[in-house]
């Protein structure tokens, strides 16, 4: 085993210290047109925020923060999105704690909530 490990190579450390190797991976702008209706996909906007983005059967689309208040865990992306009382709504996949799409704010108890984010427009190569 110690032969193993002592032989690893990170490659992607490799990528990352190599700026001639790093210069060949372009980042990937994906729109919200590639969002599907009724799940979430996580994404990091373009200052850096992780985001939970949704569409819902509209074409509605929201974009709350994805960490979850309760575990600290971004997890929201992977949760149930849904409605309550015609509102739009998430279920974190860890707890089931419900949050409005719309304002972050848990149903249950308005004191926590996620932050409401910019919605993202469509890729760059969907632009006219």
């Amino acid at each position: 085993m110690d032969r193993h490990v002592a032989a690893y190579r990170d490659e992607w450390r490799a990528v990352l210290d190599d700026p001639a190797a790093l210069a060949r991976f372009e980042p990937h702008v994906a729109g919200v047109e590639f969002l599907e209706p009724g799940r979430g996909r996580a994404a990091v906007l373009a200052d850096g925020t992780e985001a939970a983005l949704f569409r819902d059967g509209d074409g509605e689309v929201y974009a709350v923060g994805d960490r979850d208040p309760f575990s600290g865990a971004d997890v929201i992306a992977n949760g149930i999105m849904g409605s309550r009382d015609g509102v739009p709504v998430v279920a974190s996949p860890l707890h089931k704690q419900e949050f409005d799409l719309r304002t972050g704010v848990r149903l249950d108890d308005p004191a926590v909530s996620l932050p409401v984010l910019p919605v993202p427009g469509p890729s760059p190569s969907a632009r006219p």
